[in-house]
């Protein structure tokens, strides 16, 4: 990056908010989370309208950030992801204590979820 357009000081400056953006701490959620990401939004787009304006692209600024996308599922993995983290330091840091129960046998899953009598054996 900084190669690259290291000849359009605006695009380097654009990057570096960004990569400042990306170093602050996250708050927890609520709403400093959401304007925390709503910023980290903004940086990343206009990041990305300087880079296109240094390289001759004309488009819209808004339309950047109107027709991104990011698929649900990608959003779901992280989201899973952090609280699968979260758990898992609470349990290492004796927060939380880790929860350790008889397992269900297979043939009960079985006769509990199928209406038909297993067959004989």
């Amino acid at each position: 990056m900084q190669l690259e357009f290291f000849s359009h000081p605006k695009v380097i400056d654009t990057y570096r908010a960004y990569i400042a953006n990306l170093s602050e701490t996250a708050p927890p959620p609520g709403n400093d989370l959401q304007n925390f990401l709503t910023r980290r939004n903004d940086r990343f787009f206009d990041l990305l309208y300087q880079i296109a304006v240094a390289s001759g692209v004309t488009i819209d600024r808004h339309e950047l950030d109107r027709l991104a996308y990011v698929p649900f599922g990608w959003q779901t993995e992280q989201d899973e992801l952090r609280n699968f983290r979260t758990a898992m330091l609470a349990v290492l840091e004796a927060k939380k204590p880790l929860v350790v129960a008889p397992a269900i046998e297979q043939k009960q899953i079985q006769q509990a979820s199928n209406p038909y009598p297993l067959p004989p054996q």
